[in-house]
């Protein structure tokens, strides 16, 4: 007991410490959390010893990692365009990128300290993306920081992910895939282009008596749910029970931060539990499932030759689900800032909403919403450029830097919703594992914006003005905390 009030006590010491100062002992906790995520990989290729003392710096990492933001002003201090620099972690390029300077760009490199490829160019970036030899392994469980039964109850929980796209491979992973698809490709997505803007009407008119709205909690944070909701296949009726058991199953992920208890796993592995059991009871009342739904499909299609299983079925509406949710409201929030802290982008906007889609898509690629793709390791030797990757090594794609490599976009460090096209933005990756929902991911934040761009509307920036900072619950995605927005005249 003594220990663990050390440890808890320990730990937050540390989390003050990494968030408050930004000291060169604050920085290298931050490389740490590249470093355990490649020792605890290399568990399934040989043994490696955790000591306790990096799950600490491991949990104050997670509490801290964030972005500064500045707003570049014109003379009359109105803002104009978002100057939002990046952080990822810290290796050579990290002082030239916080101080806005131009950099160099590398490509790809060999981190010693990381014991890992660190590629941060665009070439290199979709050559490590669509390279099949380079897979997506699943992290094991750290079991040195986790008691008997905390392994054997959360154990069956992490194998689950071998049943997503994401951490599959070549005829499962094409099986996966095809059986999710439908309800994500440009037609199905043009098809729920009316949905989502009926909803983002609705959420916004709520919010006009107060004049005010915020567009995480008000907007994109419900309209997600509802869209989600509809695109998995969840009747009306259940949602409020899915969302519920969905969020509780993700507190499994808040292993190793200082949210993590035995509680939260027995609430998460109950949640997994009843999720499957709803899914089973869905799958039965066929006729009520959402038209075009993930499951209103595998229900039409039960019983046919390479059809998913329910366990699969859950496991994907939940991954879905969650991932659909927590990810895509950043791009939403990070999009409503960029067009309504310029006013000359936000004039042309409501003259024509078609410029929407130009800001939009700059901003997957100015503020792109993932730090970083997963991390993948060589199943063979291979060369990627002038570089030789040996099996078995790591590589971590910096998505946030390639996005702004000088090599391949003209003033990458400029928001230009007008940018002619230099290659699409790797936000969504490219390749095998290019994200299943980005058609529907960049048709929400299309249309949320449209429908606060509507001239009737008269909506502004509103102050605070927000913070863009890595989350401490999904690492890999950044974003800005709050963006206030007013509604109504002047």
């Amino acid at each position: 007991m003594g220990i663990g009030i050390v440890y808890r006590v320990g730990r937050k010491v540390l989390g003050v410490l990494a968030t408050v100062a930004r000291s060169e002992r604050a920085l290298m906790a931050e490389v740490l959390a590249p470093r355990q995520g490649n020792a605890v990989l290399r568990r399934q290729v040989a043994r490696v010893r955790h000591e306790p003392t990096e799950r600490a710096w491991f949990a104050a990492l997670s509490a801290s990692g964030c972005a500064s933001q500045r707003v570049c002003t014109r003379s009359t201090g109105a803002p104009r365009r978002s100057h939002i620099d990046i952080y990822v972690w810290r290796h050579p390029m990290a002082a030239d990128l916080e101080q806005g300077t131009a950099r160099a760009a590398q490509g790809m490199h060999f981190d010693a300290s990381l014991d890992c490829w660190v590629v941060d160019g665009y070439a290199e970036a979709v050559a490590v993306m669509r390279e099949p030899a380079l897979e997506i392994p699943l992290l094991p469980l750290p079991a040195a920081h986790l008691a008997d039964s905390e392994q054997a109850t959360l154990t069956p929980l992490w194998k689950q992910a071998m049943d997503t796209p994401l951490y599959s491979s070549g005829k499962a992973h094409r099986r996966l895939r095809a059986q999710l698809r439908g309800p994500f490709t440009h037609d199905a997505v043009d098809r729920w282009r009316p949905t989502i803007r009926r909803v983002a009407d609705a959420a916004i008119d709520a919010c006009t008596p107060c004049g005010k709205l915020e567009v995480i909690e008000d907007v994109a944070g419900p309209l997600l749910r509802q869209v989600m909701a509809e695109v998995v296949g969840i009747p009306q009726d259940r949602r409020a029970e899915f969302d519920l058991l969905a969020n509780a199953s993700m507190d499994a992920g808040k292993l190793a931060t200082p949210q993590w208890s035995s509680a939260v796993l027995v609430e998460a592995a109950r949640a997994v539990e009843q999720l499957g059991d709803l899914v089973h009871d869905l799958l039965g009342r066929a006729d009520e499932l959402p038209t075009g739904s993930v499951l209103a499909r595998a229900a039409a299609r039960r019983g046919a030759d390479g059809g998913l299983s329910e366990s699969e079925l859950a496991t994907n509406v939940r991954s879905l689900y969650t991932s659909g949710v927590y990810t895509t409201v950043f791009l939403v929030a990070s999009a409503a800032y960029l067009l309504f802290c310029d006013e000359d982008v936000l004039r042309e906007a409501r003259r024509d909403d078609t410029v929407i889609r130009g800001v939009v898509h700059e901003t997957l690629r100015y503020a792109c919403p993932a730090v970083e793709t997963n991390i993948r390791r060589a199943t063979r030797d291979i060369s990627i450029g002038m570089q030789t990757i040996r099996r078995g090594q790591f590589v971590r794609t910096a998505v946030l830097y390639a996005n702004r490599d000088p090599q391949r976009f003209d003033a990458p460090d400029l928001f230009d919703h007008r940018r002619p096209s230099q290659g699409p933005s790797l936000a969504y990756g490219v390749g095998p594992h290019v994200c299943l929902g980005n058609h529907l991911a960049t048709a929400v934040a299309e249309e949320v914006l449209r429908a606060l761009a509507q001239p009737r509307r008269d909506v502004r920036l509103d102050t605070p003005h927000p913070t863009f900072h890595r989350r401490a619950a999904i690492p890999v995605m950044w974003g800005p905390d709050r963006v206030h927005l007013k509604l109504g005249p002047n």
